[in-house]
């Protein structure tokens, strides 16, 4: 009896202590954006997106054309999946954006109010906009 007693103790002082280590992470005010649809053809979005990864100073790991794969990195520590879908019918590319790290998936900054800063999903799709808008 007095072991289950003492191993509850140990228990609950763990628990308490693991609890109080964890910090509340502040919520992004938006949440990370992994695909936007584009009036443009799949050729044109294609164009688009590598110039787009040469004007940020990225460089391209991969690029298959065939099945729309491109794979970027920008300061060596932010690497960037990015997939293009083409609607034939519609003439809509949808791009997907997937950014990630070297340790695991890529998280938004913060300001120390806990506000969420711009981030590179929303300056990659607007730097797309701009270029394909400029492209026409």
């Amino acid at each position: 009896m007095r072991k289950l007693t003492n191993f509850c103790l140990v228990s609950l002082i763990m628990i308490i202590f693991v609890c109080s280590c964890t910090q509340r992470l502040p919520r992004s005010e938006y949440p990370i954006q992994f695909k936007r649809d584009f009036n443009a053809s799949f050729d044109k979005t294609w164009d688009a997106v590598l110039t787009v990864i040469k004007r940020t100073h990225g460089t391209i790991i991969t690029k298959d054309k065939s099945s729309g794969l491109i794979v970027f990195s920008r300061f060596d520590s932010i690497f960037f999946n990015i997939l293009i879908m083409d609607d034939f019918e519609s003439n809509i590319a949808t791009v997907y954006f997937k950014p990630m790290t070297k340790s695991g998936p890529y998280m938004r900054t913060y300001t120390k109010s806990g506000k969420s800063l711009k981030d590179v999903d929303v300056l990659f799709f607007e730097n797309l906009e701009r270029t394909l808008k400029k492209g026409r």
